[in-house]
């Protein structure tokens, strides 16, 4: 039926006295005419009498046209806690007040029943409170929140969140009136707007400077435009997937019920109606007070064919379809030309309207309005994940639809006689065949190579390395996608002594994954994403070797040992000169000989064994005089300290000699040092001094924190040896965590080294030496053994005594202001004479930059300083800048390369100055290490490099192109730590970004000590670490640097992540949102302009 409902019709419908045909066509004509479905509700509520002539299509119900007894309440009327303000709306169900919380002096928006909607109709009542109740319950940041509810004098009221913006559909319409765009949906019905979801009585009531929020110019950034629409409708999604985990559908989303506030939070409103009306038992549901054009099909079929969640994914699909195109899927000029469309018809995909839509945004929409609920997102939360993943650049999960699928829809829709099938089926797989090849090159050609960049910049270069293996496949040969191999991935030759070893690798962040097996030594070239990796190495008659390294681009040599030359249970350590990476040691350095250690801590098992043999009644074993306290106990004295529970000899926490069953494998604890020597001797072994424990377990530089992900810290207990995959360099389990271990080296007052942290401490304390009496039978005490391959090949300094020295920055305090002001100006300063500034290259071959490089006279000697400049091609002069400087290893590589250069900064349109430091790459000046130490030597280089870093700002304030106030500092690692420094010394640096920075332990010179300066460092910092950094401990290290910042709270940050030294994700992501929030974003130039 076309033709709406007469007064009697509403009062048969209600009683349920017509017919079962009658009523079914009246209840389809309800579910696509907002009149008539408006009056249903009222005429239910007792607000009016039946009218006896029918409803007009074009009619619009307004509650201000009913009797008085429905008046509106006047400015500073207050009912309950509320104060009255102003009407922001009427509507169908209910007047909607800006009014004021007075308890809480808090702006609210009051939706009020009348008293004359209440008449004799308690129900009315209950649907009210019914309806703010089903609101109530959902707290989410995307959902307009209920603040109360109550009732006063017979008039029902709720309060929820004021949002000060517009709604949805009418940013929509000043888009399209900016457009000039004619093609917004006929007006069916008084579409509720405002404030709070009702119908506005002035425009200027709730209308504000949301275009600024929302960011939707059509004049700027199309990136931007697009990513906007693409976080909002995925915001809405999040919070459709909690209401639908609560168990309610909303069931009417549509661009009128989303309101966006001035911050640029879309918020969900109105979730009472559906349950309100589907509690009437009449089956139409709230989404049908609306315009048909937001409704899925199911809504509009009905009968069995119940809508579920899905239906609201529909109707936020064509709310994304709109925002995209600026109208709305189907248009006609009746309500049933619309719902005949969507029942019947497929609509035009959004880029066939505007083809400046990305591919992906096109892809998703459609699938959120596939016709068969099953062939669209299943869950909001899906449709939230897929957008967020065009948002990042991420490949989406959505697969665009080609010719089978249109052929699958069409044969579902139209029932195609069975004698057709085999003709549909070959057209189907001749269809797929083009849509395959045209769609996989085009997936590799258009989108592949900027995901690839962006997992590379976030240091995913196993999913970047995946990903470009997969394009290859189909855009073989491509000179974009064969220049980006390098970036995350190296070519390696590996060969073995003697050859003929089957090679198998395995990512170190992934031990539950297959071995991948890379052939028999010598391979040819294999090409590996970059990263840590597990290597095994086997060959029959050959130790097999397991140990944890790299990628590299250089040729790798792997040494087999016959079984019978690698003792049993233990691997072989390489030697060479190395230096103690252990907090507060790194300047003891030794060269030691190849040794074997045991693979894994002394089990229970082994122990008793020991235990068994006699070893605490042989005297032999005791090799060492027992000092307790000062004073030296006899051999049968000293037994008496080693017993267990029950008082016979054994570790602390055995009974009768016997440790918990079922914990063979478990590393024996409650051990003395003396006992660890002990069995040491039994086993024919010995305790490993503190280097030969380190060159094991601890390893330098970028993967040296990944063997804490792996490993047993802050636990309740033990795990058995080598159940958890923290694998050392050479094949060693469980030297981070489960047992710390005892070695050989004495502390000072007579105290022992026990390494590597234990099952119940928490991850830094892998790398921080802990020295307890040799009587400590903690049941955290273990211990694990070596064998030297030649006794005499072992320097007498191995096992000399270490006096450990580090700093607590608790207990110590920066010097004066006025000794700051001294270094300042006696060491700091300079003449500014003519920098004699030149430009001797332009590289302008890249594609995303031009580089300069530049030389420059430095502030002391007679030395010139280099520089590298880039500057960004996206955006326009005059450029934000960021003055990088590095880790530590442009100390040890003579010649400049970018590989550490952050390019995303350039990317995102800011401009890197790469400074050539005093003795970095070719300016080497033979200094050997970073770490601070009291020399002349440390302190001349610590105030060469901050007079570098003023020096190339001095020249930067000579270029036109340049923002003079806008320049930043980037450190990263070493770098970072002298962001302690560099911001206190020259204050025209505006912003900071440190990663992997903190204070050192190594003592220095009070003039170039990190602690005197912080306090003086006065400008936004952003710090971001590693949780589980070795080498600048949190609590010991970061933090106390973050708190002796001078920076005010507002204005510094600490970021922690779960990784070791350097964090790689979210670090790009971070900076860049850091380095917008004080310089404001960077205006890009359009895409087409720089591709």
């Amino acid at each position: 039926m076309n033709e709406c409902l007469s007064g009697r019709d509403f009062t048969v419908l209600l009683d349920n006295s017509a017919s079962a045909e009658k009523i079914t066509a009246w209840k389809r004509h309800l579910r696509i005419c907002d009149s008539c479905a408006t009056q249903l509700l009222r005429t239910q509520a007792g607000l009016v009498s039946i009218q006896k002539a029918k409803v007009k299509t074009s009619s619009v119900v307004n509650v201000s046209n009913e009797p008085d007894n429905i008046g509106g309440l006047e400015p500073n009327v207050q009912i309950g806690d509320f104060r009255i303000e102003k009407r922001l709306g009427t509507g169908g169900m209910g007047i909607v007040y800006q009014a004021v919380q007075v308890s809480l002096n808090r702006r609210v928006a009051l939706k009020v029943l009348p008293p004359g909607l209440t008449l004799n109709q308690e129900s009315a009542v209950e649907r009210f409170h019914r309806e703010a109740q089903a609101a109530a319950k959902l707290h989410h940041t995307n959902i307009v929140a209920i603040y109360a509810e109550g009732e006063e004098n017979g008039t029902c009221y709720y309060a929820m969140e004021m949002i000060e913006g517009q709604s949805l559909d009418q940013v929509i319409d000043d888009f399209r009136a900016a457009k000039g765009d004619n093609s917004a949906p006929p007006d069916f019905t008084s579409i509720e707007k405002g404030g709070t979801g009702e119908e506005p009585d002035s425009a200027e009531s709730v209308r504000s400077d949301t275009k600024t929020a929302f960011s939707l110019s059509r004049g700027g950034s199309l990136q931007r435009h697009f990513d906007t629409i693409a976080r909002l409708i995925a915001d809405v999604a999040d919070a459709l997937a909690y209401a639908h985990n609560k168990g309610i559908i909303h069931r009417d989303v549509k661009p009128s019920n989303l309101m966006l506030g001035k911050d640029g939070r879309l918020s969900l409103m109105d979730f009472g109606v559906a349950r309100m009306l589907e509690d009437q038992g009449i089956t139409i549901t709230g989404s049908f007070i609306g315009t048909p054009h937001y409704m899925s099909p199911e809504q509009i079929r009905g009968g069995g064919d119940k809508p579920d969640h899905r239906t609201d994914i529909y109707s936020l699909g064509v709310t994304l379809y709109e925002l995209l195109t600026l109208r709305v899927p189907f248009v006609g000029e009746n309500r049933e030309q619309i719902i005949t469309q969507i029942l019947g018809k497929e609509p035009l995909r959004p880029r066939q309207l505007d083809d400046r839509i990305p591919v992906d945004l096109d892809t998703i929409c459609c699938k959120a309005i596939e016709k068969e609920a099953n062939r669209r997102y299943q869950t909001a939360g899906e449709f939230a994940e897929d957008l967020r993943r065009y948002i990042n650049r991420y490949t989406i999960r959505a697969k665009r639809s080609g010719p089978v699928d249109k052929i699958i829809k069409f044969v579902r829709r139209h029932k195609v006689p069975v004698a057709m099938a085999a003709g549909i089926l070959l057209a189907s797989i001749i269809a797929g065949v083009a849509t395959w090849k045209y769609f996989t090159s085009r997936w590799a050609q258009e989108r592949v190579i900027p995901e690839i960049r962006t997992l590379v910049d976030k240091g995913k270069y196993f999913e970047a390395f995946e990903l470009s293996r997969n394009a290859e496949r189909f855009a073989r040969g491509d000179p974009g996608l064969a220049a980006l191999w390098p970036e995350f991935s190296d070519t390696m030759t590996i060969d073995t002594t003697p050859g003929g070893a089957r090679i198998y690798v395995q990512r170190y962040s992934s031990p539950g994954e297959k071995w991948i097996r890379l052939g028999k030594s010598p391979t040819g070239q294999i090409r590996l994403a970059r990263g840590l990796y597990r290597w095994k190495l086997t060959k029959p008659g050959y130790a097999t070797v397991e140990v944890r390294r790299p990628t590299s681009n250089r040729p790798v040599n792997f040494q087999l040992y016959r079984k019978d030359e690698v003792p049993t249970g233990m691997v072989r350590v390489s030697g060479g000169r190395f230096k103690l990476w252990l907090n507060g040691m790194s300047h003891h350095e030794i060269e030691l000989d190849d040794y074997f250690i045991d693979r894994y801590e002394v089990t229970n098992k082994q122990f008793k064994e020991f235990v068994d043999s006699g070893g605490y009644r042989e005297e032999k074993y005791w090799k060492h005089k027992f000092l307790k306290e000062g004073i030296i106990l006899s051999w049968s004295e000293a037994m008496q300290e080693f017993r267990g529970e029950s008082g016979g000899a054994g570790p602390s926490g055995w009974r009768n000699g016997k440790y918990p069953e079922g914990q063979d494998d478990y590393p024996v604890g409650g051990i003395s040092w003396y006992e660890a020597a002990a069995y040491a001797e039994f086993a024919e072994k010995e305790l490993p001094t503190i280097y030969h424990w380190s060159r094991a377990g601890i390893t330098s530089g970028r993967y040296s924190g990944t063997i804490l992900l792996h490993s047993n810290f802050n636990q309740k207990g033990a795990a058995s040896v080598g159940g958890y995959e923290g694998m050392g360099s050479y094949g060693t389990y469980d030297m981070a965590g489960n047992v710390r271990e005892w070695c050989w080296n004495k502390a000072g007052d007579n105290k022992r080294y026990i390494l590597g942290g234990a099952w119940d401490e928490p991850e830094y304390k892998f790398v921080v030496p802990a020295a307890f009496s040799p009587f400590d039978r903690s049941t955290t005490n273990g211990f694990r053994c070596v064998k030297y391959v030649s006794d005499s090949a072992v320097p007498e300094k191995a096992f000399e005594d270490i006096v450990f020295e580090t700093r607590d920055y608790s207990r110590e305090s920066p010097v004066s202001a006025e000794e700051f002001l001294l270094y300042k100006k006696t060491l700091y300063s300079y003449e500014k004479d003519a920098l004699n500034e030149a430009v001797v290259s332009v590289d302008d071959s890249q594609k995303y930059w031009v580089h300069e490089t530049i030389v420059f006279d430095a502030a002391y000697g007679e030395e010139r300083v280099i520089a590298h400049l880039y500057l960004p091609r996206n955006s326009s002069p005059p450029y934000q800048t960021v003055i990088y400087f590095p880790g530590n290893s442009a100390l040890f590589l003579h010649q400049y390369h970018a590989g550490g250069l952050p390019d995303y900064l350039l990317r995102g349109g800011r401009a890197v100055l790469y400074p050539i430091y005093k003795g970095t790459y070719e300016r080497n000046s033979g200094l050997q290490s970073n770490r601070p130490d009291r020399s002349l030597s440390y302190r001349d280089h610590v105030i060469w490099w901050s007079k570098d870093l003023s020096r190339s700002i001095d020249y930067l304030e000579l270029r036109e192109d340049i923002d003079h106030e806008k320049l930043g500092f980037l450190g990263l690692s070493w770098g970072a730590a002298l962001g302690a420094i560099f911001p206190a010394v020259d204050d025209r640096l505006k912003v900071c970004v440190l990663v992997g920075g903190g204070f050192y332990f190594e003592p220095a010179l009070p003039e170039v000590d990190q602690i005197n300066f912080a306090p003086h460092v006065r400008i936004p910092v952003l710090m971001i670490n590693g949780r589980y950094d070795g080498a600048l401990l949190v609590e010991k290290s970061q933090r106390p640097m973050f708190d002796l910042l001078g920076t005010p709270d507002k204005d510094k940050r600490h970021l922690l992540f779960d990784s070791g030294h350097l964090p790689r994700e979210h670090v790009n992501e971070e900076s860049l949102k850091w380095f917008d929030l004080y310089f404001g974003p960077v205006v890009q130039k359009e895409a087409k302009q720089t591709e």
